[in-house]
């Protein structure tokens, strides 16, 4: 966290609601000392602001700036019971995960816990708040007429429980009945169960149908299968359910894209999926249908299925191919070995516009089976077409090695300070001190120098906009 003392802003400083929302993206660096001096509506007035995701933040920083919020909230607007109003809520939004446990015990009356019970389950809390177990047992208290039971739940308010329902124990999910699950599966879909609570689920909406340790079959599959309507709303629960289970529902295109929506599967389920696609139709003959879904489970194609492409499969594929990260040099030797085959070996012929569309696959090319450079294959992209590759692309690319000094000096400064130190250090001297000419562009002048890999663009925007924001502020006072 950065302080705000260049502005002028000490810890003796009184910050207004119009200055909270003047800095902006900057709020967060607003101290403790300073938000305890707020006055208390101007504060009010700023929660959203100083709540709301921050871009660039890390989630250990996000954390330590929510937890300085809610606890500044508290102090200055809290009533005589520890209580605070709908409104104060609804502004702390996530922050609410981290309020004192003196709040949750003020949550005494059905209406007092009504209003605010939607904020609460929507916000993302971990294990260790007390936020969302709060919620699972005012709503077991005012909802169940008196019987503290999961199954006497009304199935809209488990709808609306959100990810306050990983709270539950055992002993609740074993309590749920498979009617409430299936009426509320959407949103069950959506939760963050632990993998034995996700188990627990699918074994009451189809029994036998849950993976047990190492992706075995945790007892005999039943004869009832899932609806359409099941694999629809399944969401992360389908990582919970053996892949054959759901084998008869890879030729429908509507449900496959569901089931493939979520990257929760291992690596052995994707395999099985993909496997099995194989065998509904060849490699070969895939054309829109299944890769446009095919989605993570991409990353378990072999080699050799790799190789069974042709050309107009592999086409219509590539974009979504290019948009996963593949964990062996094989399997990217392979893809750039489809690629070129497609398109041609001509690299510098490609249009610009396909090697963006190659997205990660872009960042194989002239590697070979062991992921070492393969001549210099790679370093047929011309200047124009490497300014087209997306930045987000840049960390994946094992073929940084293999780029000229040339090459890698036409980087933009957000390309360059999008590399790894893992790829810097992959880099010879030559193409480091190359690297870092580009990373330098266009925040800094000649004279300046930028060590390859030491400046993140998080950094430099941070950089640039403290720089707007203290010119702003000299203009004010002109």
């Amino acid at each position: 966290m950065k302080s705000l003392t260049w502005l002028g802003m000490d810890s003796t400083s009184i910050l207004s609601n119009a200055d909270v929302r003047f800095l902006g993206t900057l709020a967060h660096n607003i101290g403790a000392e300073q938000l305890g001096r707020m006055n208390g509506n101007e504060m009010k007035a700023s929660l959203s602001q100083l709540s709301g995701a921050q871009e660039g933040e890390t989630a250990a920083d996000a954390k330590q700036r929510l937890m300085k919020v809610a606890t500044a909230a508290f102090s200055k607007l809290k009533d005589a019971r520890n209580g605070l109003d709908t409104d104060t809520i609804k502004g702390l939004a996530q922050a609410t995960c981290h309020l004192p446990d003196q709040y949750f015990s003020s949550l005494t009356s059905q209406a007092q816990f009504k209003s605010v019970f939607s904020t609460l389950a929507d916000a993302d809390c971990d294990s260790s708040s007390m936020s969302h177990k709060t919620v699972l047992d005012k709503a077991k208290m005012y909802y169940t007429m008196g019987s503290g039971k999961m199954s006497q739940m009304p199935t809209h308010i488990l709808r609306t429980m959100n990810k306050a329902l990983p709270a539950m124990s055992a002993s609740d999910i074993g309590d749920l009945t498979k009617e409430q699950i299936r009426d509320s599966l959407e949103t069950f879909g959506r939760a963050n169960f632990s993998p034995d609570q996700a188990k627990m689920l699918v074994s009451k909406l189809s029994p036998g149908s849950a993976v047990g340790s190492g992706g075995t079959r945790k007892r005999r599959a039943s004869t009832s299968g899932f609806s359409l309507t099941d694999i629809t709303n399944l969401g992360k629960l389908a990582c919970a359910i053996i892949p054959s289970k759901l084998f008869e529902y890879l030729s429908n295109a509507d449900a496959m894209c569901k089931l493939t929506r979520e990257d929760c599967y291992t690596a052995a389920q994707k395999l099985a999926y993909i496997n099995q696609l194989t065998s509904i139709n060849a490699v070969s003959t895939w054309a829109d249908q299944p890769t446009q879904c095919i989605g993570s489970w991409a990353t378990a194609l072999t080699p050799n299925q790799i190789q069974l492409f042709s050309s107009d499969a592999f086409k219509s594929a590539a974009s979504i191919l290019g948009r996963q990260t593949y964990p062996t040099a094989t399997q990217r030797a392979a893809l750039a070995s489809a690629a070129t085959t497609a398109y041609s070996a001509a690299i510098d012929m490609w249009p610009e516009g396909l090697v963006a569309a190659l997205g990660n696959i872009t960042g194989y090319l002239g590697l070979d089976s062991k992921g070492d450079c393969a001549g210099t294959g790679v370093q047929k992209l011309t200047l124009d077409q490497i300014g087209t590759i997306d930045p987000s692309v840049v960390p994946n690319m094992q073929n940084l090695k293999c780029f000229s000094e040339s090459q890698l000096k036409s980087f933009d400064g957000e390309q360059a300070r999008a590399v790894t130190q893992a790829q810097v250090s992959s880099l010879s001297s030559s193409q480091q001190v190359a690297l870092s000419d580009a990373s330098c562009q266009p925040e800094c002048t000649e004279q300046s120098t930028v060590p390859p890999g030491g400046v993140s663009g998080a950094a430099a925007n941070t950089v640039t906009a403290l720089l707007l924001v203290a010119a702003s502020f000299v203009a004010l006072l002109v």
